[in-house]
């Protein structure tokens, strides 16, 4: 064996040859401008037959993820290579998946655009708010502290306990006179 061919770690990197080197050597000087644009021969596209994709489809179903044995039984029914029928379910699971992965993504966007236009009507509501007491516009603006949002709010359910107790205790109570309250001298202090 010569050094130069069994010792390509050897070789410097003009001496070593390359299998495509070998390809455009091998042909005449016309062909080797084409061959630089063309790529090395790769097998041909095959489609599926009918037949072939509804049993796998239907095998698919069943069982998406076969093993070896199940492989091998499905390639002699259908008439496929093993490796063939690995490939072909690799794929229907990634398309599966992706088609799965589309939908959900589909429905977040619709509960996205659901969510952002309530919160929009909400913000709207907000800005037109009015004062449940006064009937006057209520002052809820952003440059407020959430400490003041929250003292107002609670001012204003403090404000309402009041007047609904108020309401109470009068239907409740009578006002209180003092017996002769017309002149100043019937007027005992006990």
């Amino acid at each position: 064996m010569d050094g130069r061919q069994g010792d390509k770690y050897n070789m410097s990197e003009d001496e070593v040859q390359r299998p495509e080197d070998e390809e455009i050597d091998n042909k005449s000087s016309g062909e080797e401008a084409n061959a630089e644009n063309q790529h090395p021969k790769r097998k041909r596209y095959h489609r599926h037959t009918q037949h072939q994709i509804e049993a796998l489809e239907a095998y698919f179903k069943e069982c998406p993820h076969p093993d070896t044995t199940q492989r091998n039984e499905l390639s002699q029914m259908v008439g496929m290579e093993p490796l063939q029928i690995k490939f072909w379910f690799q794929n229907k699971r990634t398309q599966m998946k992706s088609k799965h992965e589309r939908q959900e993504n589909k429905q977040l966007r619709e509960e996205n655009d659901k969510l952002r236009n309530e919160n929009m009507r909400f913000r709207e509501a907000l800005s037109n708010a009015c004062c449940p007491n006064c009937g006057r516009m209520a002052a809820i603006t952003d440059h407020l502290s959430l400490e003041e949002r929250q003292l107002r709010m609670e001012n204003a359910r403090l404000k309402e306990e009041i007047d609904r107790i108020s309401a109470v205790a009068a239907t409740y109570l009578k006002p209180f006179t003092y017996p002769g309250a017309g002149s100043s001298s019937s007027m005992r202090k006990p």
